[in-house]
């Protein structure tokens, strides 16, 4: 069975939330510093379906939760020198309290913390065991009915509730779960700490009552009407006072062991642990992949133009492509504007062939909306000749991406974006995505052939960059002359692009074809193409085009 790639499911879900995610070898866990979410390689493997929405559930929590309404510093001035209990308490309410304003902020993370939860729900980590420590009975209380009952989540709270009324009675109960709900309904994490505080006070009260001599319920029991049974009622009322003083000793000693109790018996709290624990238990060893090193050109190469030799490729290609791009373009329009009215100072236009004959009052063609990321190999392999002709896979390329560049430009600001970038062992930005081709073009004049192939970890950093991109569709397009890597772990990726709208297409430059046509089909690249001669180029690259736009 296919799986999903664990950390480009990462990249992307980050990505599209604004969030920054980093990859450490050396990290034990997953966790954040205030500014960005840091992930485990081990967590960066395959997952299944379930996997990839606990990764979704855990950045989520993370990124659009802790990093956008979690004080840091208030929260690590109290855990610094807090219980382990305390710890627990102000975990399970600060992540109901961030998880409630990042779903103002973002509806749509609702949904995906909903999945999250519901998905761990079968797993256990909600549950109470049998006999919990009273510490548990606290957070599993927490847990299970702020969760539900502050956040609408598919928890259900009873049994956390019948517990701990065993365990502390119901007015301790109830006055814990209001307290709580003070600091989850708060604006900010010092109102969380404070409430972590109050309920810690509590629970030291009553591990530490004052003595009283004459218990109420004791006094309240006499009868009424004065008439004979005083001595019946007074030994009812003896033996209620010996209940309720069996029930105070009993709370006692419960808060007691809650506030002495270890990390372990607090069990589980915050969503990040719990999410963390159950995807670690399912992700596959980590691959060799990373993020890759980037730099950007900062100025142009005065007078760098692409090779003479290959001009003639460069009109056609760029001819091919504006026309397929005014083509859906002109489609585009006419759909919008063949249901309006005939406007007159138009139809003149027809002898020209031209279809924008009709306008539609306050409507606009929807445009092309598309992102896209062109990698353009340089290993060193590039510099050497492509097939039998004088004329280098270097140049070729080097033409193909300027004449890419050209028709591309003539669409910008219609619904088209697109970036430049080179790799090897590192990639070189010649042009950002915020940058305009005239003042970029140039820049390409700064392309060296040097070190190897590294096309899965090119594609990996690409796919964080793109999945940032508004535009509707998003595209990777790459020419390259080597070999696309594991095919496991080119497959795994590309599933996992594929899922979350971004699909890849590449040029195979002076490779054989039997080998394009085998890493393209089993890689699960959208469209590819194969040029061993110069003049094939125009064809491979529009048949890794085919349907693009």
């Amino acid at each position: 069975m296919s799986l999903s790639h664990m950390g480009t499911v990462a990249k992307i879900v980050a990505a599209s939330m604004g969030v920054e995610v980093v990859f450490d070898a050396s990290a034990d866990t997953a966790s954040t510093d205030g500014t960005r979410i840091t992930i485990p390689t081990s967590l960066i493997g395959n997952g299944d379906a379930r996997t990839a929405i606990l990764m979704r559930g855990f950045i989520a929590h993370e990124g659009v939760g802790h990093i956008r309404h979690t004080d840091m510093p208030t929260w690590s001035a109290f855990v610094q020198d807090a219980s382990p209990l305390g710890k627990s308490i102000l975990n399970i309410i600060e992540d109901i309290r961030i998880e409630r304003l990042a779903c103002r902020v973002y509806p749509g993370i609702k949904r995906i913390l909903n999945e999250t939860v519901e998905t761990l729900k079968p797993e256990g980590f909600f549950d109470l065991p049998a006999k919990p420590h009273p510490a548990g009975v606290v957070t599993g209380l927490l847990l299970n009915c702020l969760r539900a009952e502050e956040l609408g989540q598919p928890l259900d709270p009873i049994l956390a509730r019948a517990m701990a009324f065993k365990v502390f009675g119901e007015s301790l109960r109830d006055d814990i779960l209001n307290i709580a709900r003070l600091g989850s309904r708060g604006s900010s994490t010092a109102e969380a700490v404070a409430t972590t505080k109050a309920i810690l006070t509590l629970l030291g009260d009553v591990a530490n009552p004052v003595a009283n001599p004459k218990p109420q319920l004791a006094q309240s029991a006499e009868s009424k009407d004065g008439q004979a049974g005083e001595e019946d009622s007074g030994s009812e009322g003896k033996q209620a006072a010996g209940t309720s003083q069996r029930q105070s000793q009993k709370q006692s000693k419960s808060a007691a062991q809650a506030l002495t109790a270890s990390a372990k018996e607090c069990g589980p709290s915050g969503l990040e642990e719990i999410t963390q624990e159950a995807m670690g238990n399912s992700v596959s060893a980590g691959q060799d992949l990373e993020e890759m090193q980037r730099s950007i050109v900062a100025e142009p190469v005065q007078g760098w133009r692409p090779s003479a030799r290959s001009t003639g490729i460069s009109r056609t290609l760029s001819r091919k492509l504006e026309d397929m791009l005014q083509s859906r373009v002109d489609e585009e329009d006419f759909s919008v504007r063949g249901g309006g009215r005939l406007d007159s100072r138009r139809v003149s236009r027809t002898k020209l062939l031209d279809l924008e004959v009709f306008e539609r009052e306050g409507e606009e063609a929807p445009g092309l909306d598309t992102a896209v990321f062109v990698l353009v190999d340089k290993s060193s392999s590039m510099s050497s000749t492509l097939g039998s002709s004088y004329e280098t896979k270097e140049a070729v390329a080097l033409d193909v991406i300027s004449a890419l560049g050209d028709a591309l430009a003539r669409f910008d600001g219609r619904g088209v974006s697109f970036a430049v970038e080179g790799f090897s062992h590192a990639m070189t930005a010649y042009k950002p995505f915020s940058a305009p081709w005239r003042g970029t073009r140039a820049c390409l004049g700064h392309y060296c052939a040097l070190g190897g192939t590294d096309f899965c970890s090119a594609c990996f950093t690409a796919i964080g960059e793109i999945a940032k991109r508004p535009e509707k569709r998003k595209v990777i397009l790459v020419l390259t002359d080597g070999d696309v890597g594991e095919i496991s772990l080119v497959a795994s990726i590309q599933k996992t692009t594929v899922a979350h709208g971004i699909e890849t297409r590449v040029v195979f430059l002076g490779i054989n074809p039997e080998d394009g046509r085998y890493m393209a089909t089993q890689g699960g690249f959208a469209r590819y193409g194969v040029a061993n001669k110069a003049e094939d180029v125009p064809k491979a690259v529009f048949a890794a085009l085919e349907d693009m736009f």
